[in-house]
C-alpha cells in the first residue's frame, strides 16, 4: 500500500509486465530517482518547505515499503518494528 499510495501507481499499470512490477520499478529508481517516482500530488511545497528533507522522508518510505515487500518473507519487517 505504501508504495502505491507514493507513487500512484497500481501493480495493474500498464506500464509493469513480466520484466518489471512496481516493486522493482520502485526498487530500481531509489535513491536517485525519488522525485521522479513520487506522486506530484505530494511534492507540492508549501511556506518554504526544505525539499531536501521532503526527499529524505520520501526515500524513507519508500524503501519503507520496499522491505515490507521482500520476496522472502523471512526479510520482511514486523508490524510492530514498521509501525514505530
Amino acid at each position: 500500500m505504501l508504495l502505491e499510495t507514493f507513487t500512484r501507481k497500481k501493480p495493474t499499470d500498464e506500464m509493469f509486465s513480466a520484466e518489471i512490477n512496481l516493486r522493482q520499478w520502485v526498487s530500481t529508481s531509489l535513491p536517485n530517482k525519488t522525485m521522479e517516482i513520487v506522486d506530484d500530488g505530494l511534492l507540492r511545497m508549501q511556506n518554504g518547505s526544505d525539499m531536501v528533507t521532503s526527499q529524505s522522508i520520501l526515500l524513507a518510505i519508500l524503501e519503507l515499503g520496499l522491505e515490507c515487500t521482500s520476496d522472502i518473507p523471512v526479510e520482511r519487517s514486523a508490524i510492530k518494528k514498521v509501525l514505530v
